[in-house]
C-alpha cells in the first residue's frame, strides 16, 4: 500500500481524466455529474442505509 494520502493519489488522476473528457467535447460540468452518478449508482455504492424512519 501507498504511504499517500488516497485524496493525493486519486486527484490528479481524477483531473487527467476530466481534461481527457474535455478535449473530446464534454463539458467539465456534464463530465462531474456523470462521474457522480457512477460513484452514487450501485456499481460503487454498496452501503446500507441504516434503519430508521422514513425521511
Amino acid at each position: 500500500m501507498t504511504n499517500t494520502p488516497a485524496h493525493d493519489w486519486m486527484l490528479p488522476k481524477l483531473i487527467g481524466l476530466l481534461a481527457e473528457a474535455e478535449k473530446v467535447g464534454i463539458a467539465q460540468q456534464i463530465a462531474v455529474a456523470v462521474l457522480t452518478d457512477l460513484l452514487e449508482g450501485p456499481a460503487f455504492n454498496q452501503s446500507e442505509l441504516e434503519p430508521g424512519p422514513a425521511a
